[in-house]
C-alpha cells in the first residue's frame, strides 16, 4: 500500500470570500503533483494551476498525489 498522499485543508473563517491559488502567489509548499478535491470528488489538475474561491465560513480539502 505505501504512504498516504499529502492533504491540504484551507479554512475560510472570515465573512468574505477568499481566493486560493496553488501558483506562485498562493499556497507556497515544496510540493508538486495532481490535486483531487476530496469534498467535490473532482480532479483539479496540478497544484501549480489550482485556483478556487472559498465561500465565507467554508473550507476545501485537497489530496495531492506527488510526482517523484
Amino acid at each position: 500500500d505505501g504512504p498516504l498522499p499529502p492533504v491540504i485543508a484551507v479554512f475560510n473563517i472570515s465573512d468574505d470570500e477568499i481566493p486560493v491559488s496553488g501558483g506562485e502567489t498562493g499556497i507556497r509548499l515544496q510540493l508538486a503533483g495532481s490535486v483531487h478535491d476530496l469534498w467535490s470528488g473532482k480532479d483539479e489538475g496540478s497544484l501549480a494551476s489550482y485556483d478556487a474561491v472559498i465561500a465565507p465560513h467554508a473550507s476545501v480539502l485537497l489530496s495531492v498525489t506527488t510526482q517523484n
